[in-house]
């Protein structure tokens, strides 16, 4: 404990490694905010954002060079025949989907969901 102009202020709490890995894994997978995260692990949203910002850093380090599409062998070794003989040049399939969603306030929010195809709000999740 320290002393700040006579009142005594208890250290700052820290995390230990596994359970800033756990808060970071959980920020990426279930999208929690800062604050939600700040509470779930009594720490203050700046230490949460310290953490995660150190975390995306380190996972990127030693995750970054690893391969993540696989080789043209591979691909045409696990496509279906009947797909092979149709599509030969085939690499990657990419499937998306469309979102309705409501007209954001913000015009530059608007702007980026708006779709001339159908003339309304969307969002498109690939």
């Amino acid at each position: 404990m320290t002393r700040v102009g006579g009142v005594v202020v208890p250290p700052p709490p820290t995390l230990s490694l596994r359970d800033q890995l756990i808060m970071t894994l959980m920020r990426l997978r279930l999208g929690l905010l800062e604050r939600d995260l700040a509470d779930r692990f009594g720490v203050s949203e700046a230490t949460v954002c310290r953490y995660f910002q150190k975390w995306i850093n380190y996972l990127y380090l030693k995750l970054g060079a690893l391969p993540i599409w696989p080789t043209w062998e591979q691909v045409q070794e696990s496509m279906p025949m009947c797909f092979r003989e149709s599509f030969p040049s085939t690499f990657l399939i990419l499937d998306a989907t469309e979102l309705h969603v409501e007209i954001p306030t913000d015009l530059s929010c608007q702007y980026r969901t708006f779709l001339n195809t159908s003339h309304t709000q969307r969002t498109r999740v690939y």
